[in-house]
């Protein structure tokens, strides 16, 4: 029993040896069930040497890797394999199909693939074909899993810049996810890697922001080969906390003319106009500093569409906020025209609406007419008249003693725009409307039937927009 053990071990051993493996068995105790084992491991052994080819070793390619990045093109190379006559180069575009395709049989170690696209996931298989006696074998294949050229995002643009700052992005299903990198004051404006999302949404907000201050943003798009990920430049954006799209902007159409009015930004240093006809593009029009903006004469009957962006100048940079759009069409009709007073604004919001020229006030909610009313605004003298422009309310109060030069007057609603002049009810008067302004107007505020006056006060808060023409 000794003897047979040491031979059958001598004889693994010298198998062993000669196919650089390591034959391990267990002896039992019935020596005929031992001899059974170990010819089984023995013969396993063998086999799974003889069974995987000798040119693997020789025949299988290594280094095999990307060597450039263009958009289009995609070169790889790898290291000669002794004694390979040719390579075989197997293709796979990954984003279209699971299956490979033979390319082509060269002699060199190195090919381009032409025709490919950016943020495309291509595998790529070589296998190198050896002589062996009068018969060429393929060896296995070495395979290379890689990503084109990432390209970066489009469509960037603002999505809030309120005490949230936000953006987006257009989506791309074939990004696997975004880099979003962010720099500011308070971190001497010097790009970390802030956060890492999914390609589930394409968009992004922020809500660690500090009113005031300006935050840049990189968003770099990857994508994920074997071992590798690919990234893009990235695009950048900037945004200032609070540079909010300017509230209740509306449209005036009138005399062939289109005049624009919104709500001042405190951040902002001006903004941009943009005007569009019909379905062309927008292009700017105009920078003002103001809250409003006329056109010159247009087409009647056409529509006309608005962009108002609000800017803040920081240090060497102009940032840009949320914006705000409108549609109007024009209209040849003149202010004032004869019939009963027009309302000639277009907005969304809730405002107030005052023409002096028809002496009417109108009060929108949400879009929708909730009442309009005759009023009187100043005395047309050159001192006591209603200032014209874009206001909001600023103050407001229930039975306030109005106060001036040479009069003291109470009044039950009071609803001040524009530091002494506001709207309020005037129980001195029997009429409204018409021409009373030129003779006997105001100090300059708009006095409004009571019954009126109190229906918008009840609806109304510090903030609603006015505006006077």
């Amino acid at each position: 029993m000794k003897k047979m053990h040491v031979a059958l071990i001598a004889a693994a051993g010298a198998v062993a040896v000669a196919a650089a493996a390591i034959v391990t068995f267990t002896v039992v105790n019935n020596a005929n069930a031992g001899r059974s084992q170990l010819d089984k491991s023995m013969a396993a052994s063998v086999r799974t040497q003889i069974e995987k080819p000798l040119s693997l070793v020789k025949g299988e390619v290594q280094n095999l890797k990307k060597t450039s990045d263009d958009p289009t093109h995609l070169t790889i190379q790898w290291d000669p394999v002794p004694d390979a006559v040719s390579y075989n180069i197997y293709f796979s575009d990954r984003d279209k199909t699971k299956s490979f395709t033979l390319l082509e049989e060269i002699t060199e170690t190195t090919y381009d693939i032409p025709g490919l696209e950016e943020n495309g996931s291509y595998w790529v298989k070589v296998a190198a074909k050896i002589r062996e006696g009068l018969s060429t074998n393929e060896c296995p294949a070495t395979l290379l899993k890689t990503v084109s050229h990432v390209s970066n995002v489009t469509g960037l643009h603002p999505t809030h810049s309120s005490d949230v700052l936000g953006f987006a992005w257009d989506a791309n299903p074939r990004y696997d996810g975004y880099e979003i990198y962010r720099s500011s004051a308070g971190n001497s404006y010097q790009f970390e890697l802030y956060k890492t999302i999914d390609n589930s949404k394409s968009s992004f907000d922020d809500e660690e922001v500090e009113n005031g201050e300006m935050y840049t943003y990189k968003i770099c798009p990857f994508r994920s080969g074997s071992g590798e990920v690919c990234r893009a430049d990235g695009e950048t954006i900037d945004l200032v906390s609070g540079l909010n799209s300017p509230a209740g902007l509306v449209g005036r159409a009138a005399n062939s003319r289109i005049v624009l009015y919104w709500q001042d930004r405190e951040l902002a240093h001006g903004y941009d106009v943009y005007m569009s006809k019909e379905d062309a593009e927008l292009e700017l029009v105009d920078t003002v500093e103001g809250t409003t903006y006329s056109t010159d004469k247009l087409e009647a009957g056409a529509n006309y569409n608005f962009r108002i962006v609000p800017f803040r100048d920081v240090d060497d940079k102009r940032v840009y906020g949320t914006v705000s759009t409108c549609t109007i069409k024009a209209t040849s009709e003149g202010e004032g025209s004869a019939g009963s007073p027009k309302s000639t604004m277009v907005g969304t919001g809730t405002y107030i609406e005052i023409s002096i020229s028809q002496q009417h006030m109108w009060f929108y909610e949400n879009g929708n007419l909730v009442l309009d009313t005759p009023v009187v605004t100043g005395t047309a003298d050159g001192e006591h008249d209603t200032t014209k422009g874009s206001f909001s309310i600023q103050d407001r109060g229930v039975d306030v003693t109005l106060v001036g030069e040479d009069y003291e007057t109470p009044v039950t609603y009071w609803m001040g725009f524009n530091g002494g002049i506001g709207i309020h009810d005037a129980n001195w008067r029997d009429d409204f409307g018409g021409d009373i302004y030129e003779g006997n107007g105001s100090h300059g505020c708009v006095n409004t039937p009571y019954d009126k006056v109190e229906i918008i006060y009840n609806h109304t808060d510090y903030g609603t927009p006015v505006y006077v023409y």
